[in-house]
């Protein structure tokens, strides 16, 4: 996977987009941290890539809820337990 930084893609950035043709995807860093994903998409692809990603994210929330919930001593609560928690944030919302 190549990667490019923000300055390279703001002063060269027809050059960013030929090697996205070529590699499919690149990291677009800055100060030399990542900062996002750039992948090539069609019209005939777009809705099947942002899919994708969207169910990528959700696997990564639910991936970071667990931990935290490890981290907690949370995950032996009982069937009941999570539902009361779940009435309490719902109530909490419509206030």
């Amino acid at each position: 996977m190549e990667f490019v930084n923000v300055r390279d893609l703001r002063i060269n950035t027809s050059q960013v987009w030929e090697k996205l043709e070529h590699e499919k995807e690149l990291i677009i860093t800055s100060n030399g941290k990542p900062l996002a994903l750039m992948s090539e998409i069609t019209g005939s692809n777009l809705e099947a890539i942002l899919a994708a990603v969207r169910r990528t994210r959700g696997e990564w929330a639910i991936r970071k809820l667990r931990q935290a919930s490890e981290k907690n001593k949370t995950v032996s609560l009982s069937e009941d337990e999570i539902q009361d928690e779940i009435k309490k944030v719902r109530r909490g919302k419509n206030k």
